[in-house]
């Protein structure tokens, strides 16, 4: 833990010197060499440990498909068509889990950076994923999650190929975004909150969006989701989003997951990490040029509505997460078409800055594993 604790310091303070030299074409090949050096690092942190937990869940579930005939596996049901695939082909050369978790890692990943691409340089680039390598949600998936981690990645990069209203790859993007399904069936939620702004939201003025996340979040801290949802939608088809397994009773009285007590509905923690972010975007907003988009504000609060929508679900923190996956794009891109390019900055150097703080304290428990 304390050579981690250095290596990310030391990480940290070059890193942060370079981006204040950043209009040296020295200094931004530093930054994304630091970055890349944070990347492997990383990499080597998340799979020479040992696979237990969720992780091991997934090394067990490897070992299950590697059996599986070609046939067999297109018909397999218990794992979303792409991570079986993924799964397949990765046994095919090993089931080890250090070769598992590298290419899992290389799917969350590689869909990122694409995703950064598609708006920015590699130097801006490489700072949002310096950004993102920090990011809990992000590491969640990169450690744990990682049907979600991976399905994260590729619906980032589909919205910013959508959204884009300079130059929208709208074949490219639909085809990624589509893409994410294959790996969480819950990303389905993407997909029908893209439909909805295309159809209903993309020619309205952002208020429309907003309301409706305000109408959401009414609903929910009256505890009126379920009702309201189960009178539109069955539930088996809101089981069929990936959560079935957390509907069974059999689960719900397992012991482990009565020890998390796990509080489904409405909470005000998840609330303001939904709608805080959202605040500071929409002040920034009031400063920038007008021609800004505001499609991926709107893409936001749908996605969000859809979690408070359904937060009677156990773990509906994983529904969040898909909107919180993207705040700090969110909020890098509506700083850098600003004037405000300078509390951009400082909101980097703060982040970076505490970056190590941070792998001891909230992510701590993928590093523990570690000697020293």
């Amino acid at each position: 833990m304390f050579l981690n604790f250095v290596f990310y310091s030391l990480i940290g303070v070059f890193f942060i010197v370079f981006f204040i030299k950043k209009d040296h074409e020295l200094a931004r090949e530093g930054m994304v060499l630091y970055v890349f050096i944070s990347v492997i690092w990383l990499w080597m942190i998340l799979v020479f440990r040992e696979p237990v937990g969720d992780p091991g869940r997934y090394v067990l579930e490897l070992d299950f498909i590697a059996g599986l005939g070609l046939d067999e596996l297109l018909s397999f049901d218990k794992v979303p068509l792409g991570f079986a695939l993924l799964n397949w082909l990765t046994a095919l050369v090993s089931t080890d889990s250090a070769f598992f978790f590298s290419m899992v890692y290389v799917f969350c990943v590689v869909p990122l950076y694409l995703s950064f691409r598609e708006r920015f340089d590699k130097v801006d680039a490489a700072v949002l994923m310096m950004l993102y390598l920090l990011y809990p949600f992000y590491l969640s998936g990169l450690g744990n999650i990682f049907k979600q981690g991976i399905a994260s990645g590729f619906m980032l990069w589909g919205l910013t190929c959508l959204l884009d209203q300079e130059k929208p790859k709208t074949v490219k993007g639909i085809m990624i975004l589509f893409s994410s399904v294959l790996f969480h069936s819950a990303f389905l939620i993407p997909i029908f909150s893209v439909i909805a702004w295309y159809v209903f939201f993309r020619k309205r003025h952002i208020a429309w969006a907003l309301w409706l996340l305000g109408g959401a979040v009414t609903i929910a801290m009256f505890g009126l989701s379920e009702a309201v949802v189960t009178a539109f939608i069955p539930k088996d088809i809101i089981e069929d989003l990936g959560f079935g397994v957390y509907f069974d009773t059999n689960y719900r009285l397992n012991g482990s997951f009565l020890l998390l007590n796990y509080v489904t509905g409405f909470r005000l923690d998840f609330t303001l990490f939904t709608i805080m972010p959202l605040l500071g975007v929409l002040y920034v907003r009031r400063k920038v040029d007008l021609a800004v988009s505001d499609e991926m504000i709107k893409v936001y609060c749908l996605l969000s509505t859809s979690y408070f929508l359904l937060c009677f679900i156990p773990y509906a923190d994983r529904l969040a997460s898909i909107s919180w996956f993207i705040v700090p794009y969110l909020i890098y891109f509506y700083l850098s078409k600003s004037y405000m390019k300078g509390m951009r900055d400082q909101l980097v150097i703060i982040t970076v800055a505490f970056h190590a703080v941070l792998m001891l304290d909230y992510n701590k428990e993928y590093f523990q594993w570690l000697p020293f």
